[in-house]
């Protein structure tokens, strides 16, 4: 959904045109969505071996991420791209494609980098994690991804001519691995005219969480949620109902479905429906980085948010104004508990949720900075500063 507000934005007041991944040819979708007058859709590279992948941990000093998508198709399409339209800038979104940016460039344009996380520090996390839950064999991995990350991101980070990064945090952090000639902060967004919740009565007991399923942070927190906190929010709501929602559920999820009230929906074509039929969204991460696109559609779909302080990092909240921020298994139980039903205090966090996003983090809000961006770099492609 951040590529797709991203688009729209730059194509509101550029001409655009766009290289992605897709298997079922998107092309249309892509148009439609960012009226772009060229697309360029290749094949979604098989996921890699466990074999290749420990090699490249041994042998390789790029990190597994940088690794995750690396296509000859990508690099081919990316540079026919630049060859046919002529770009003034050109976008790498995430550090997972970063590879096909060309190495070399035969015509003036400037290179700016989306960093959807920051992902030495988001290692760097999960290796601490790991070592206080006694996990070392994860802890060893995630450190040395970390330092290969580390190098990796600064030398992406140090060669394009622009950063954009998703929080005040990821910022410092980029910086730290850079520094980046230029850098400029676009949080996460939304468009709250289309995501609203449906007229109703207010749902009881629904709880949901919805996000990438096989992203360790997300999985790692929905498997700590349903084993320390779903077991006491059901002493209290014997009724209550947990829904996990999202793309390609990795085996630890797949196993919750189906017990104690926990249900896996995978692949959704919508997840509307979901945000329309939940009493509460709980984001239980323990490690992470970037900005939660959950918890703002959720402000915006008016539904009232219980979160860990990771979880909601990167987004200007107030703890017990617009979200309820815990950090132990009880206390989020408890705030589960109290928000699966209506009353006064829970329409007030909501109220207070929806103001926010609105006001701050709606893609016509956004718009300005990001074009403010590509225009800074498209003054380097015509000799400025």
């Amino acid at each position: 959904m951040r590529n797709a507000g991203l688009l729209q934005s730059a194509s509101a007041r550029h001409e655009v045109a766009a290289v992605a991944f897709n298997d079922d040819d998107p092309r249309s979708e892509v148009e439609t969505m960012a009226h772009c007058p060229l697309v360029w859709c290749v094949p979604t590279p098989a996921g890699r071996r466990r074999l290749d992948r420990l090699r490249s941990v041994v042998a390789s000093p790029a990190p597994d991420l940088a690794l995750r998508l690396d296509s000859q198709e990508l690099r081919r399409a990316v540079a026919q791209a630049i060859d046919t339209f002529g770009p003034d800038v050109v976008q790498i979104e995430g550090l997972e494609v970063a590879r096909s940016a060309p190495r070399s460039r035969t015509s003036r344009w400037a290179l700016s980098y989306d960093a959807h996380n920051c992902e030495w520090l988001l290692q760097w996390r999960n290796a601490r994690l790991a070592l206080r839950t006694g996990q070392f064999a994860r802890a060893a991995f995630a450190l040395l991804e970390s330092r290969k990350l580390w190098k990796y991101e600064g030398a992406l980070v140090r060669a394009a001519d622009g950063v954009v990064a998703v929080s005040e945090i990821d910022s410092r952090a980029l910086v730290s691995a850079g520094p980046p000639r230029r850098i400029t902060v676009v949080p996460n967004g939304v468009d709250t005219s289309q995501a609203q919740r449906a007229s109703g009565p207010s749902s009881v007991d629904r709880v949901l969480f919805t996000g990438t399923l096989d992203f360790r942070p997300n999985v790692d927190g929905v498997a700590w949620f349903a084993r320390e906190v779903w077991p006491r929010v059901r002493r209290h709501r014997p009724n209550a109902t947990f829904a996990i929602v999202g793309r390609a559920p990795d085996s630890a999820i797949r196993a919750l479905d189906g017990q104690n009230g926990i249900a896996v929906h995978a692949d959704v074509p919508d997840v509307a429906p979901f945000f329309n039929g939940a009493a509460v969204f709980v984001v239980p991460l323990r490690l992470g980085g970037g900005a939660r696109l959950k918890i703002l559609e959720s402000f915006a779909y008016e539904v009232p948010v219980v979160s860990t302080t990771v979880g909601a990092e990167g987004i200007a909240i107030t703890a017990g104004r617009d979200i309820a921020l815990v950090e132990d298994a009880a206390g989020f139980a408890a705030e589960v508990t109290r928000l699966c039903v209506p009353s006064p205090a829970r329409d007030l966090q909501v109220e207070r949720a929806r103001r926010l996003v609105t006001s701050s983090y709606d893609w016509r809000v956004l718009a300005p900075r990001f074009d403010a961006h590509l225009r800074a770099l498209t003054r380097v492609t015509q000799g400025g500063s």
